[in-house]
């Protein structure tokens, strides 16, 4: 069918009139069917690198067509375009061939944007454009080439686009240059140059980012860099993961700090806080901090906590519970899964995912109600986010079916779980049949 297609795109492409937006829409089509348009001789004509354009988006469509077709054969006529090409060329037409050669010779590309990158800096143009390609390629062919160039970076615009790279690259050959984009006058360039330190994911990384946690001032980001230093035996997020565990929204990433932060003295302020506070939030904090860092013992007081609906802390109990790996919780969390209340149903669908994992662990009731909630129309998005991410993290077979039914729901049509189902239905190749 792919090569059917090729030719009739083909033949539309001979007979198209000089309407821009069908030739170039033609050409995106084209650079869809992939390695099918190799195939079909007729359409080899039409993806050749130095065949002329009347217009510069023809020309862009073209050669990203060429890229996405994987024409090998065109390797050399690229990087001979790309080379030719001027350097203050329209940014579409040098990215278009940049992503072209990237996918058809990384090594080569690399190589060839460096280069063009050198020559940028050296007639005073910039050249985040050329960082910025060099950040989609491999990271063994990517890595070098933005060592080499980090040394040329002059502006803000390019210190950006390279610590963008260096997030997509995560090469701890780049360590020492992000190192010095750590500067909190600069927000977005600071955070990208601590994501990449932080997906680097070495002591070395981890060295380079400690001494500016404190600089951070988004709670959150403070929050993901003391998970990432606590696993690297950093504790000086300890401060910050407990003050501000009980904020709702900074729960998660609080909990997380302090399971990688491993502090002495957290279980013992942890327990104290939940025998004295009367504020619930502490409280299920409180519950929710134990349970991450394995206080098996609190196991019997959670069961009872999470079997009385009327309890306030039923959703932490649970999640706790799923976190300390207690089977004893699987008929509660059956039962919650029917609760009325969103927030104990995603607790008792995040619970699920963990106990379920267990390799004695076994409720096909549980992963039934599960594919039902992802397929349910009348539950919360972030209900059937909740128990979409268990179905994954289980791996589970009803998954596709699931998935199915929901990426026919029109009410999730712009919304943000409607990615995350597409992204997954790629990946597991669902084919979405007609009703």
């Amino acid at each position: 069918m792919r090569e059917q297609a090729v030719k009739s795109i083909v033949a539309a492409l001979d007979t198209a009139g000089p309407d821009l937006s069908v030739r170039v829409a033609l050409f995106h089509a084209l650079g869809a069917a992939g390695e099918s348009a190799r195939r079909v001789e007729p359409a080899l004509e039409w993806l050749r690198a130095d065949r002329p354009a009347a217009t510069f988006a023809e020309l862009g469509a073209r050669l990203r067509a060429i890229g996405r077709s994987g024409r090998a054969d065109q390797r050399d006529a690229m990087g001979t375009f790309l080379d030719q090409l001027p350097l203050d060329a329209p940014a579409e037409i040098q990215a278009a061939a940049g992503q072209a050669l990237g996918v058809l010779a990384p090594q080569e590309a690399a190589r060839r944007l460096l280069k063009r990158l050198i020559s940028q800096s050296d007639a005073g143009l910039g050249m985040s454009s050329e960082l910025t390609l060099l950040g989609e390629l491999p990271r063994d062919v990517a890595a070098p080439a933005l060592v080499e160039a980090s040394a040329r970076i002059e502006n803000q615009g390019e210190r950006l686009a390279f610590a963008t790279a260096c997030v997509k690259v995560a090469d701890p050959r780049l360590g020492p240059a992000l190192g010095g984009l750590l500067d909190p006058r600069f927000g977005n360039v600071r955070w990208q140059a601590s994501e990449a330190l932080r997906r680097i994911d070495t002591n070395d990384a981890a060295s380079l980012l400690s001494p500016h946690l404190g600089e951070e001032a988004d709670l959150h980001r403070k929050l993901v860099m003391a998970e990432f230093l606590g696993r690297h035996g950093f504790r000086g997020g300890y401060p910050y993961a407990i003050e501000h565990m009980s904020a709702p929204e900074l729960q998660d990433a609080a909990v997380e700090a302090l399971a990688a932060i491993q502090e002495p003295k957290a279980v013992p302020e942890l327990r104290k806080i939940w025998e004295s506070s009367h504020d619930l939030a502490w409280n299920a904090a409180a519950i929710r901090a134990l349970g991450r860092l394995g206080q098996a013992d609190i196991a019997p007081r959670l069961l009872e906590l999470a079997g009385d609906r009327r309890n306030p802390l039923v959703a932490p109990a649970l999640i706790a519970l799923g976190d300390l790996q207690i089977g004893k919780a699987l008929p509660l969390v059956l039962d919650s899964l029917g609760s009325r209340n969103d927030e104990v149903v995603i607790a008792a669908a995040r619970a699920a995912g963990k106990l379920l994992a267990g390799p004695a662990a076994k409720s096909d009731e549980i992963r039934d109600r599960l594919a039902a909630l992802v397929a349910d129309p009348d539950a919360s998005q972030p209900v059937r986010g909740a128990a979409l991410e268990s179905l994954v993290a289980l791996n589970d077979s009803r998954l596709e079916s699931a998935l199915a039914v929901a990426a026919r729901d029109g009410a999730l049509e712009g919304s943000v779980l409607m990615p995350r189902l597409e992204e997954l239905l790629a990946a597991h190749k669902v084919k979405l049949t007609p009703k």
